[in-house]
């Protein structure tokens, strides 16, 4: 172990703070084969950590183990009802990276990668906060100084290739990478809050493990690392993965959504006439109905007004137009005063106190969405009569949406992520036994990883390049094209390994939006090659010819491009280089009067 040896390695619990996990409480010591120790107030033996590193390099990476042995499980059940985090602090990066990924919490997350003058902010926007990771997370936002949920890739330049961090055991605890990169350093944090360590038997003792780089230098392709890393964590878990999703055919996949244009104001009218003209004028093989269509978030088959015959009949005439019928559901969640939540309560989720926990505060919906408890029978049953009966209307595609629910609250002995897990597998396996393809978004992105065919990488597009409410208050999980792109490029190599990406929607049309030409090129033309689902809002039946021009881009064929590096060029226009197996593609996603997408 002599990365131990020689990097000064400490380990840390992590208290409870008032609002955060900060601080800390006990301190373990090493010593010289590289194990650590925990001591109670007596200087008895209460907690040993070891940790272990792999005998052999793969591919310039080996895998770091965290392991821990109880020796009284009294005093250690009260350490760890106090601590949220363990933290391995001190290792020591084998090269200097010019910038690196902070990867977000959540999907929607933006997750740039940040060069050594660069702040990561913390989440100021109140109805935002639910979202991402501020309220359990500290943020230090300081230059260079930054941290990563699940991964963070460095990037050691246009000419040289890219690190791995990553972690492996992500159905016990999230992994969260912290980096330096002024100090050339990383810390390694699981996030332990409410887990009950007396089950440390059932994990072989095995608290978490990371994928990291060695000092040989890493020629090794990014999608190649990526892979591996993938091959690892589903050897090492205990709530299992689907290694490859149920869809076989052409990708990227197109289709039409509903929510990019009239949002919530949709209408069963409104809705077959797209149809109609989806067919005649377009390829798109997707029909997707999104939020609007119900009465109430949580009362799905509850038809909204603008719905006479609910959106079973839309549905129908979508499947004999040759279509591929979907409906958007937010499954975790439902308004407090939805009928669901009034006829059976024993299916909301609640604190320690007995209060129902509030995961959202929407105007267009009403007012404040709760999460539901995931782990509750009543709530399984309920879940599956809906899939059931969407089913049973001809519904092939389901778009779930605010999955992060599924992380507000640890419970029952298991931390977050262990129920975010279990949640994710439940509802994927549910969506298979009706044949249906499943698209996660709002999730916490590690959870997500093998449990769906599609997922989201990124923010909502918007109407507009950047909302300026949102922008002034920082918000990470914004409704922002610049923020949309920006992940479809950092997370591209994520795609056709995990699930096929969702980049989200390209908007071609000249109403109701503010992008220009070169934005919405840009925007068509980077989803396309780098996404595995590219959907659109737009009405076919009044597109021009410039729509139609644009709509050829959308639907020219492409393969799934296999990403070798990327990385960060310059400060000032936000620009990203990415190789390929096929093309080099660099892209500016900054001021924009700079967008733009060059393949070399």
């Amino acid at each position: 172990m002599s990365f131990l040896k020689n990097t000064g390695i400490r380990i840390k619990l992590l208290t409870k703070g008032q609002e955060q996990w900060e601080g800390q409480q006990y301190e373990m010591q090493s010593n010289t084969d590289g194990q650590l120790f925990c001591f109670d107030n007596d200087g008895e033996e209460v907690l040993r950590f070891y940790l272990e590193d792999s005998t052999t390099t793969v591919d310039s990476h080996e895998i770091l183990k965290i392991k821990l042995d109880v020796n009284r499980n009294d005093l250690a059940t009260e350490i760890f009802s106090t601590c949220g985090w363990v933290k391995v602090e001190g290792l020591a990066m084998s090269r200097e990276p010019l910038s690196a990924l902070a990867n977000g919490y959540n999907c929607w997350s933006d997750s740039p990668m940040l060069k050594k003058n660069e702040i990561l902010f913390k989440e100021t926007d109140p109805n935002q906060k639910y979202f991402g990771d501020a309220q359990f997370y500290k943020y230090g936002e300081q230059a260079g100084s930054f941290h990563a949920w699940s991964y963070t890739i460095l990037d050691h330049g246009p000419e040289g290739f890219n690190s791995l961090i990553a972690g492996l055991c992500e159905d016990r605890f999230y992994h969260v990478i912290e980096v330096d990169l002024n100090r050339q350093t990383y810390n390694l944090l699981l996030d332990i809050e409410g887990f009950d360590v007396t089950r440390l038997e059932e994990f072989s003792n095995l608290l978490g493990a990371f994928f990291i780089p060695t000092d040989i230098y890493p020629e090794t392709p990014l999608y190649r690392l990526f892979d591996i890393w993938f091959s690892e964590m589903v050897a090492l878990e205990i709530v299992k993965r689907e290694y490859k999703n149920q869809w076989s055919g052409v990708t990227p996949v197109t289709g039409y959504t509903s929510w990019y244009n009239k949002f919530t104001n949709i209408s069963q009218k409104w809705l077959l006439e797209h149809i109609e003209s989806i067919v005649d004028k377009t390829g798109w093989k997707i029909f997707q109905v999104d939020d609007g269509y119900q009465s109430c978030v949580g009362d799905w088959l509850t038809p909204s007004p603008s719905f006479p015959d609910s959106v079973d009949f839309v549905i129908r005439k979508a499947r004999s137009a040759g279509l591929i019928p979907g409906v958007w559901i937010a499954p975790f969640v439902a308004m407090e005063f939805s009928n669901i939540v009034k006829s059976s309560p024993e299916i909301i989720l609640r604190d320690s106190s007995g209060h129902s926990v509030v995961c959202g505060d929407f105007p267009h919906w009403g007012g404040k969405f709760l999460a539901l408890d995931t782990e509750c029978k009543k709530f399984k049953s309920w879940m599956e009569s809906i899939i059931s009966h969407f089913s049973s209307v001809g519904v092939k595609f389901i778009k779930a949406d605010f999955l992060y629910a599924s992380s507000m609250l640890s419970r029952k002995g298991m931390s977050k992520s262990e129920i975010s897990s279990r949640a994710h597998q439940w509802l994927y396996d549910l969506c298979k036994s009706y044949g249906m393809y499943l698209l996660s978004c709002g999730a916490q992105m590690s959870s997500a990883y093998g449990r769906c065919d599609f997922s989201r990488v990124g923010a909502d597009v918007a109407i507009e390049w950047e909302a300026p409410e949102l922008t002034l208050n920082k918000s990470r999980e914004r409704p922002s094209v610049k923020a949309s792109m920006t992940n479809t490029i950092t997370r591209s190599v994520l795609n056709s390994l995990m699930f096929y990406n969702d980049p989200d929607v390209v908007i071609l049309r000249e109403e109701n939006n503010m992008l220009s030409h070169e934005e919405k090129i840009t925007l068509t033309k980077l989803n396309r090659d780098l996404g595995g689902l590219v959907f659109s809002s737009d009405s076919p039946h009044l597109f021009g010819e410039s729509q139609f021009d644009l709509l050829s881009v959308m639907e020219k064929s492409s393969t799934n491009l296999k990403v070798k590096s990327l990385g960060r060029l310059d400060d000032k226009n936000h620009t990203y280089w990415l190789e390929t197996d096929q093309k080099k593609i660099a892209v500016s996603v900054g001021p924009r009067s700079a967008v733009n997408l060059l393949e070399v």
